[in-house]
């Protein structure tokens, strides 16, 4: 595959990611806490949440929201995370080239352990939306917030080393049209 074809590809996953963050967090989501009285679903809790959070949260969300969570929020985010470490991963090797290596390996870590969290979190929130409020175990519970929790963490690792990198890529590119 030529570097031109493989940037459009990478180009592509891009636009993918965008279409499926946009879509999650303009309609799926928000149609999810408004079928929960408003309430924040659990993807959207950075920092986790309790049993007893979760329980009100199900005990909020309708029949129609918990099969909408289940189907169309499931199978949106079934894609993102692969997506998006795809994105983080090649785009911080490729800005940490000929800046620091270990930089852009730590941020693809972090972007690759980061959508693990979220799968290992799709799968405990599953167990949760199936169990319902009254079935959820302060354990499960526990579980599936941890799993948020790493997830939120170890992106946002990521996306600050790719920040910190572009900074760098640009501070180094005024640099060069300055001389």
């Amino acid at each position: 595959m030529t570097m031109a074809a493989k940037w459009k590809v990478y180009w592509g996953v891009v636009a993918l990611s965008l279409a499926l963050y946009f879509t999650m967090i303009f309609w799926s989501l928000p149609l999810i806490s408004s079928m929960a009285g408003g309430l924040v679903p659990f993807d959207m809790r950075p920092g986790g949440y309790t049993h007893v959070q979760a329980q009100v949260f199900l005990t909020a969300l309708s029949a129609e929201g918990a099969q909408f969570y289940l189907n169309v929020q499931q199978l949106l985010d079934a894609a993102y995370p692969a997506a998006l470490a795809i994105v983080l991963t090649f785009g911080a090797l490729g800005m940490a080239a000929g800046r620091s290596k270990w930089l852009g390996r730590i941020a693809a870590i972090a972007a690759v352990g980061g959508a693990a969290f979220d799968y290992l979190e799709n799968a405990a929130v599953k167990m949760l939306l199936l169990a319902g409020p009254d079935g959820i175990s302060a354990e499960a519970v526990s579980r599936a917030s941890r799993w948020t929790l790493y997830k939120s963490v170890l992106t946002t690792v990521s996306m600050t080393i790719i920040l910190i990198l572009l900074i760098w890529a640009l501070v180094q590119w005024v640099k060069r049209r300055q001389t």
